[in-house]
């Protein structure tokens, strides 16, 4: 299961999460865990350059970057947390 009590406490109480928009963040934040078999098929069938895992690695840490980047962004607002 995702999410602790307290996680699910403070979406529903303190946020004002419903349960429908809950379940939808829960599965938008577990779908690299879901996709994860198909990433690693592909980088063992399609070489970049001759190499297998190295390009995808550093893509990876590079959209990795990119994403803690857009997340210093993000307002720190209760409403940003849900959206």
């Amino acid at each position: 299961e995702w999410g602790t009590f307290a996680m699910k406490y403070y979406f529903a109480d303190t946020l004002k999460v419903s349960p429908a928009r809950a379940a939808a963040l829960r599965g938008f934040v577990i779908l690299p865990w879901q996709i994860k078999a198909l990433y690693g098929m592909m980088q063992d069938m399609i070489p970049i350059m001759g190499w297998h895992r190295t390009p995808y690695i550093l893509i990876a840490g590079v959209v990795g970057m990119l994403s803690w980047g857009a997340l210093f962004l993000v307002p720190m607002t209760p409403i940003a947390a849900v959206f």
